[in-house]
């Protein structure tokens, strides 16, 4: 057993949710989210963020938890942009200045993610947050040619 299916597991019974109700609110099927919880399939970012928006668990838990787990870097790297855009949805703009900020430095964004860091850079620039300036000087300096 894995440690992401131990956590998810935990958090949907902390939460009192069938493996359905959780399907129908992430929009995946019950036996994917079982395959999930017993270890018997990878979870990728997307997925992780879906399942920590309707878990409540803060996004931190999860991508903690993929850095822990896995050590696949662009995987957390996709999952901190994730983390960014579901942020600046929920008027949190200084914390999704952050988390791009760590997905950026950390120089593991695959070409196929840059639209993700460009949506939340500006994101974070049309709240005028202090750490906008900053953010777009990293982006400007990293993105790709």
């Amino acid at each position: 057993m894995d440690r992401f299916a131990d956590e998810l597991r935990r958090l949907r019974a902390q939460r009192v949710l069938s493996l359905r109700e959780l399907a129908a609110a992430v929009h995946y099927g019950k036996s994917y989210l079982h395959e999930l919880e017993t270890g018997r399939k990878p979870v990728s970012a997307s997925v992780a963020s879906r399942l920590d928006d309707a878990l409540g668990a803060g996004g931190r838990d999860v991508i903690a938890e993929l850095e822990r787990e896995n050590g696949r870097p662009r995987r957390v790297a996709s999952a901190k942009l994730d983390l960014g855009l579901a942020l600046l949805a929920t008027g949190k703009a200084d914390e999704a200045a952050a988390a791009a900020s760590e997905a950026i430095t950390s120089g593991r964004i695959v070409p196929s993610n840059w639209w993700r860091v460009s949506e939340v850079v500006a994101g974070v620039r049309s709240t005028g947050v202090t750490e906008a300036r900053d953010l777009y000087e990293q982006y400007m300096a990293c993105r790709p040619a």
